[in-house]
C-alpha cells in the first residue's frame, strides 16, 4: 500500500513527464479503438444490409436444362424453381435455427416512361412473407401501402426515377426476356420512389406480376431465402441444409459454386425433382468485404504497435532518468528499511498508472468521436447508404477485445520500466546516498 501511494504521488510530482508518456499512450489507444469500432461497425451493417437487400444469409437459387420439347431452348440454363418440396424437406432439417424464409423472382429489365428509358434489376418479392424488409425501405415519395394494395405497383431507386423522368402514380412500361429469350412487355405504376443501397437492385415489385414478365408460374421463383437467429451458424447451418438437399436433388459439388451446373442426363442419381440447386450463403458472398475490413484492422494494429513500440523505448528511456536523478532519495528510503521490492514496484506502479491514464484518456476520446460520427446523415448519397445504419456511420465495440488491448499496454509499460526499475532496486544505500 504504502508503495502504491508512492508511486501515485511521483506520477502527480513529474506530470510532465507522465503528460508526454500518456499522451502518446492515449493517442495509439485512441487509433486502435476507432478503427476497431469502425472496422467492426462497417462489417456487422455491411452484413445486415446484405442479408436485407438479398433477403436473408442463405441463399438457393436453381434452374433446370431445357428439354428438347422447347423449341429453340434444348440444353439451355433455364434460372427458375418450380417445386418446393425439396426445398420444404431440406428445410426441416433446420427449422429450429430458421427465423424466416421468403421466395424472390429476379430480372433484368428496361423502364420506359416517355422518350425515356432505364436498364434496371428488378426483384419480385412476397409482401407476406417480407413485410419486415419492405417496412425497412426508405420511402422519399410515395408509400408502401400503395404498392401492397396495387398488385400492378412498383417501388423504384431515386437514381431510376431521375433517369427517366417518372414520378409516384404515373404509369411505366416493365420490358424484360422471358425465360425462352422472348421479349413481353407490361404496365406497372410507381408506388414509390426510395433511396436505395445501390447494389443488387433498382426497385421491387409483387412476385407474381414479376413472374407474369419473365413468363414463369405464380407458383414459381428463382431463390429461396434464409433469415437465419444465429449469424456466428451460418457456415455450419448452410453445409447441414446442402447437404439435406442433395438427399432430395441435384446440388453442385462445391458450395458457392454459381456456373451452370452439368447436364443432369450425364449424372448416375436420378431424383424426381428435376431442379438443379445451388446453395450459397452470406459470408462466401461477403469474403471481399471481410478482406478489405480485416486488412484495415491489420494496418490499424501495426500502426499501434510501431507506437507502443516508441512508447516502450521511451519508457525505458524516462524510468533510467528517472533512476540516477533520484538515487539518494532511493538510498534515503533504503536506509529507513523500505524493501528492494518496495523500490522496485514503485517505479513499476509509476509506469501502469501513466498507461492506465493514456488508456483511459484514448479509451473516452475514442468512444466521443464515434458518438459524434454517428450523428451524422450521409444517407443522400446513395453510394454510402450500403455500408451505413439508416443513413449513419455505425460503429461496433468488442469490451472484450478493448479489455485484451487494455492489458496488452499496461503490461509492455511494465515490462518497459522493469529493467531500470530492478537497477533502482540493486542501488546499495550507502552508495546512493554519497552520491
Amino acid at each position: 500500500m504504502q508503495a502504491l501511494r508512492i508511486a501515485f504521488k511521483n506520477v502527480l510530482r513529474n506530470s510532465r513527464r507522465s503528460l508526454l508518456l500518456g499522451s502518446a499512450i492515449a493517442f495509439g489507444f485512441f487509433i486502435l479503438t476507432f478503427t476497431n469500432g469502425f472496422t467492426s461497425g462497417l462489417s456487422s451493417k455491411i452484413k445486415d444490409n446484405f442479408a436485407d437487400t438479398l433477403g436473408g444469409h442463405l441463399y438457393i437459387s436453381g434452374g433446370e436444362i431445357a428439354s428438347s420439347t422447347e423449341e429453340g431452348k434444348s440444353g439451355a440454363w433455364l434460372p427458375v424453381i418450380r417445386n418446393r418440396d425439396s426445398l420444404e424437406k431440406a428445410v426441416a432439417s433446420i427449422q429450429d435455427e430458421v427465423a424466416s424464409q421468403n421466395y424472390r423472382t429476379k430480372a433484368k429489365a428496361v423502364l420506359i416512361w416517355g422518350q425515356g428509358q432505364e436498364s434496371v434489376y428488378l426483384i419480385g418479392v412476397d409482401s407476406d412473407l417480407e413485410m419486415d424488409f419492405l417496412n425497412g425501405l426508405r420511402f422519399l415519395e410515395g408509400s408502401l401501402d400503395t404498392f401492397l394494395n396495387n398488385p400492378s405497383s412498383i417501388i423504384i431507386a431515386r437514381s431510376v426515377a431521375e433517369g427517366i423522368d417518372a414520378e409516384v402514380g404515373e404509369k411505366i412500361i416493365v420490358r424484360a426476356e422471358t425465360l425462352n429469350g422472348q421479349v413481353n412487355v407490361d404496365d406497372f405504376v410507381i408506388a414509390g420512389i426510395i433511396a436505395t443501397h445501390n447494389y443488387n437492385s433498382d426497385g421491387y415489385t409483387h412476385i407474381k406480376a414479376l413472374n407474369t414478365v419473365v413468363d414463369i408460374g405464380d407458383s414459381e421463383f428463382m431463390t429461396f431465402n434464409i433469415h437465419l437467429k444465429d449469424e456466428n451458424k451460418i457456415g455450419a447451418i448452410s453445409e447441414k441444409f446442402r447437404a439435406e438437399l442433395s438427399n432430395f436433388a441435384k446440388v453442385p459439388p462445391m458450395p458457392g459454386d454459381t456456373s451452370p451446373p452439368p447436364n443432369p442426363m450425364n449424372q448416375k442419381e436420378e431424383f424426381e425433382d428435376s431442379t438443379i440447386y445451388i446453395v450459397q450463403n452470406i459470408d462466401s458472398r461477403l469474403s471481399f468485404f471481410e478482406t478489405i475490413t480485416n486488412t484495415i484492422d491489420r494496418v490499424a494494429l501495426g500502426i499501434f504497435v510501431i507506437i507502443l513500440i516508441i512508447i516502450m523505448v521511451g519508457l525505458m528511456n524516462s524510468y533510467r532518468m528517472v533512476m540516477i536523478e533520484r538515487t539518494t532519495e532511493i538510498g534515503t528510503m533504503r536506509a529507513m528499511g523500505v524493501q528492494k521490492s518496495d523500490i522496485r514496484n514503485i517505479f513499476v506502479l509509476e509506469a501502469l498508472f501513466v498507461a492506465l491514464k493514456g488508456v483511459l484518456v484514448g479509451l473516452g476520446v475514442a468512444l466521443a468521436l464515434m458518438y459524434v460520427f454517428s450523428m451524422f446523415d450521409f444517407s443522400q448519397n446513395e453510394d454510402f447508404t450500403f455500408y451505413l445504419n439508416k443513413g449513419k456511420p455505425f460503429f461496433l465495440n468488442s469490451i472484450f477485445k478493448i479489455a485484451i488491448h487494455v492489458f496488452v499496454v499496461c503490461s509492455m509499460s511494465v515490462l518497459a520500466v522493469w529493467i531500470p526499475a530492478r537497477a533502482a532496486a540493486n542501488l546499495k544505500p550507502a552508495e546512493a546516498l554519497r552520491s
